[in-house]
């Protein structure tokens, strides 16, 4: 999954944001990816919950997670329009 995001990301945004997949937790436990987040030393992280979810539900999560970009883009955030441009 975590490939993935990133592939997706890559495509969507012409190559203007890149990512790196850090596997087995070689930034830091939850806790301490969470605590990176806050403090910006990392821009994102991931666990593999989402693999353990069932299929309808990822489904259903990721029409969610469709819906809530397009109203943030629909609310005008320039960034997220300049980053999600394909």
């Amino acid at each position: 999954m975590a490939k993935w995001v990133v592939k997706e990301v890559r495509k969507r945004t012409g190559g203007r944001i890149e990512g790196r997949v850090f596997p087995a937790s070689q930034v830091g436990n939850n806790i301490q990816m969470i605590e990176k987040l806050q403090l910006g030393t990392l821009e994102c992280t991931g666990t593999k919950w989402w693999d353990k979810l069932p299929s309808d539900l990822q489904k259903t999560l990721r029409e969610v997670f469709r819906e809530a970009e397009r109203v943030t883009l629909e609310r005008g955030q320039e960034i997220y329009k300049k980053a999600l441009r394909p």
